[in-house]
């Protein structure tokens, strides 16, 4: 069943910080979505799966439990130090290059030069940030989709923490439940081109499966 869920992660990071290898509190079917659409307080069951939604992160140490250790840096004159970096990567909308940034900067170079960056100052400053990402240990990122059409229904968070070897915890920011994206409604298009690619754009995929699923 598809989760029309858009969520805020929290952190990522490689530490046994739970004792569980992952928890998550119960996601919403398509059903509970259409009821939410039309109703502006939930009530009963519904209200209490919201409330627990909202209020419980998605965790996974599953990076722990595999093995991966913190870099645990030490600089000069410091000690041990924790570095933190925070990205607003707009629900992950270009996953393929977010994840790039994360792990393989030459690539990364190559398609933004490809997208007519070509400033060598400009691509400097690309490999200097993508640099500072990779050498965190927390991770903060906002506006990151679970279960969205407009990124392939993926759970972002869960995808980047993979690729980069770390854990996530994971907390819902706002449960998407607009009427044109769930399929209930269409927008109006000045034309018949338009109108087709806005229904692919908005198509609900009813089978999409729980995170976790296989």
């Amino acid at each position: 069943m598809r989760r029309s869920l858009r969520h805020f992660l929290l952190c990522m990071f490689v530490c046994p910080a739970v004792p569980a290898s992952q928890t998550a509190p119960e996601l919403l079917g398509f059903e509970d979505l259409v009821v939410l659409a039309d109703t502006q307080w939930p009530k009963g069951e519904l209200a209490e799966r919201c409330r627990k939604l909202l209020s419980t992160p998605l965790l996974s140490n599953q990076a722990y439990y595999r093995g991966a250790k913190p870099r645990r840096p030490v600089r000069e004159g410091l000690g041990p130090v924790l570095r933190a970096a925070m990205w607003n990567i707009e629900r992950g909308a270009e996953f393929d290059l977010v994840r790039l940034a994360f792990t393989d900067p030459d690539r990364l170079l190559d398609e933004v030069n490809k997208r007519s960056v070509r400033d060598p100052a400009a691509l400097e400053a690309v490999r200097r940030q993508a640099g500072l990402l990779r050498d965190s240990d927390v991770i903060i990122l906002n506006e990151v989709d679970l279960g969205m059409t407009r990124t392939d229904y993926r759970f972002v968070a869960r995808e980047l923490a993979e690729a980069m070897e770390m854990n996530y915890a994971f907390g819902v920011e706002f449960i998407e439940v607009d009427k044109i994206n769930l399929g209930l409604e269409e927008l109006v298009a000045p034309d018949e081109a338009s109108r087709e690619a806005l229904k692919k754009a908005m198509a609900v995929d009813l089978p999409f499966e729980e995170p976790g699923t296989t």
